[in-house]
């Protein structure tokens, strides 16, 4: 069963045009990733500018930011 937070976090990447998923989106397509097909697994914000977590890209592989 998937979190809801996974859930949310992840529908929030993809729509959201709130600065930290804006920037989220931009960091994830510099390491060639598409954030359309791309699920946050852990998001930790740090403060204002900063986010540390986790994604899946669509073939499986992990990235932490």
């Amino acid at each position: 069963m998937v979190s809801s937070i996974v859930v949310q976090c992840t529908d929030l990447l993809r729509t959201s045009e709130y600065d930290l998923w804006e920037r989220l989106r931009e960091v994830l397509r510099g390491q060639g990733l598409d954030p359309d097909r791309t699920v946050v697994v852990d998001l930790l914000p740090e403060g204002p500018d900063h986010e540390d977590g986790q994604v899946i890209s669509d073939d499986g592989r992990v990235f932490k930011f």
